[in-house]
């Protein structure tokens, strides 16, 4: 599977459109050069350029087969997608259990692929749960999807694994956190909605369990990143990947 170059990032936002041409020209030029993209030793997509590298996300057919079908910001972001099918697969292997929570699930196409990666035995089904307030976003978080309709789109979705869907504030609908958590992506771009929930499902986790902050290593989300690592003194650390994500491994 093929990752695509986009300038999704937010902080595109505030360059003059000069800037914002002349900089995809280059990023343009150095995919020719590279040769990036096309199934080769370089990839350039979601803010980082790599190259001399195996790529392995990019034949893993398991991958291919959950992720058949995705388009626009998600095959430009694949090498985060499937970081977290792997996190998924590692926390079952590591806690033998099936409990994944996404906070901050969007439009839960993401979610969908983790669990379609799972391959879950005939007859198996996992304990799923996501959060995120669907409508009513504010604009820092706010996403082209989101909107009153949302909600029902997701249930939809997820409804093949018996997901359970919350929506609203967290800081409200976090009392509906299982008791145990395998696996946990958090994705709220929001440093006190993270602050607020974090411990809370830090408390839950099983030993073994992944997290992934799908925000950690973005500076424009430093200070969620900090809000975590000061939560963390003493305990586990955040291992930054140049993905932007972060992940945190229970002891």
């Amino acid at each position: 599977m093929k990752p695509v170059a986009a300038m999704w990032n937010k902080d595109y936002r505030g360059w003059s459109e000069a800037r914002r041409t002349e900089f995809a020209e280059v990023l343009n030029r150095l995919c020719v050069l590279l040769d990036a993209n096309e199934g080769g030793d370089a990839t350039l997509h979601d803010d980082m350029a790599v190259w001399f590298r195996n790529l392995f996300f990019t034949t893993d057919p398991r991958f291919e087969r959950a992720a058949a079908g995705i388009t626009g910001n998600l095959k430009a972001r694949m090498w985060r997608l499937h970081t977290l099918c792997w996190a998924a697969e590692q926390a079952y292997l590591a806690t033998r259990k099936r409990i994944y929570c996404d906070i901050g699930t969007y439009d839960g196409r993401a979610l969908e692929v983790v669990m379609r990666y799972q391959d879950f035995p005939h007859g198996v089904q996992p304990e799923v749960y996501a959060f995120d307030l669907f409508d009513g976003v504010p604009l820092e978080a706010r996403k082209i999807g989101h909107g009153p309709g949302l909600y029902d789109e997701v249930v939809r979705r997820l409804e093949p694994w018996g997901a359970r869907v919350h929506p609203g504030d967290i800081r409200k609908t976090m009392q509906f956190l299982p008791n145990e958590i395998a696996w946990c992506q958090i994705d709220l771009n929001d440093a006190d909605a993270e602050g607020a929930v974090f411990p809370a499902v830090y408390e839950r986790l099983l030993p073994g369990a992944v997290v992934v902050f799908d925000d950690y290593g973005f500076r424009r989300y430093r200070e969620s990143a900090l809000t975590h690592q000061r939560f963390l003194k003493g305990k586990e650390q955040v291992l930054e990947l140049p993905t932007g994500q972060g992940i945190l491994i229970k002891a």
